[in-house]
């Protein structure tokens, strides 16, 4: 098996950064090196950055917390 891309996702706090999210975690061809944000998540982890925001049923995936 080939090694996984990493990957970095730009918006990660917004719906559609969390959407993309949801769908690598555990993906088998990628793995999510980095999540950036606005500078209003600076310093944060990605769980306190989305804390309030999520909008998903899913929670958060344990890897990027």
């Amino acid at each position: 098996m080939k090694e996984k891309l990493r990957v970095g996702i730009l918006g990660g706090t917004g719906f559609v950064g969390q959407r993309l999210v949801t769908l690598l975690h555990g993906h088998p061809y990628f793995d999510i090196k980095v999540i950036a944000a606005s500078e209003r998540s600076a310093g944060k982890s990605y769980c306190d950055a989305v804390n309030g925001k999520w909008k998903l049923s899913q929670s958060v995936p344990d890897n990027v917390k």
